[in-house]
Order: C-alpha cells, then structure tokens, then sequence
C-alpha cells in the first residue's frame, strides 16, 4: 500500500509540475531549413540546452540570457 500511495502521490506531482510549466510564459524560436544548430550551454546552469524534434528551442520569457544567445544566433528565427 505505501508504494502504491508514493506513486500516486509521484503522478500528481508530475502533472502538477506540467500545468505549471504550461501556465508559464514561454518563447519559442526555430531553426532554420537547412541549418543545423542543435543547442547551446546555458551560462548560470551550465546545462545544454537543445531543440525540440521539430526544430524549436521553447525558453521560458523570463530567462533573459537564453532568449539573448538564441536572439544572436544566426540560424534560429522567433516564432
């Protein structure tokens, strides 16, 4: 029963954490056909940060320095 419980209670978790991440302000910048910038390290995280399958990096609005490299990369356009 307690890990039946602990699973549940991980599943609500989970949803919880993705309405949240789906309330929150985001923006969305795609790589252009025929070029091939795939990511790029975040500077305070240090963490890579790569497109979706379809092309996209999806940054939260207010990560200042995310949405700057991606608005100087060359290949990549604001959607």
């Amino acid at each position: 029963m307690t890990a039946k419980k602990e699973t549940e209670k991980n599943t609500e978790e989970v949803k919880k954490e993705q309405t949240e991440t789906k309330q929150e302000k985001t923006v969305t910048y795609k790589v252009l056909k025929k070029k091939n910038f795939v990511g790029f390290v975040h500077p305070d995280s240090r963490r890579l940060v790569t497109a979706n399958d379809k092309g996209e990096f999806v940054v939260k609005a207010s990560d200042e320095k995310a949405i700057a490299i991606l608005e100087n990369a060359a290949d990549v356009h604001e959607v």
